[in-house]
């Protein structure tokens, strides 16, 4: 009883003390809890982003799916993960997928042979 009493006198001696010694606890835990929160969020954002992401690669006028190089970098890639999907995508595809989106973005090509798409490699699911 007598360790009860003296810890109320030191309290109440040291009021500024006390108070800012809870003050800095709350705002600890206040913190911590806060970044628990962050973190759960940032993880489970983050974990839907993976099957959005894609990147396209626009190739010069000279290369196609004929070329060495190209065949051999889409082979890297497919090796480096196998999960990662990659896929060359011609002029032709690319004109038709245009017009399959928007129809009169597609009209300003009057011919064939006027495609301005290049050819590219797609991958997806990075």
């Amino acid at each position: 009883m007598r360790i009860f009493k003296y810890a109320i006198k030191n309290i109440l001696r040291n009021k500024f003390l006390s108070i800012s010694i809870v003050l800095v606890i709350c705002l600890i835990s206040f913190f911590i809890n806060v970044l628990f929160v962050l973190k759960y969020t940032s993880s489970y954002l983050s974990a839907g982003l993976n099957s959005r992401l894609s990147i396209v690669t626009y190739l010069k006028q000279g290369y196609s799916s004929s070329n060495a190089e190209i065949i051999n970098m889409m082979s890297d890639l497919k090796s480096f993960d196998n999960s990662l999907d990659v896929k060359y995508i011609s002029k032709e595809d690319a004109l038709a997928e245009l017009n399959k989106r928007d129809s009169d973005l597609a009209k300003v090509v009057e011919q064939e042979n006027e495609n301005p798409l290049p050819d590219s490699i797609s991958i997806k699911n990075i």
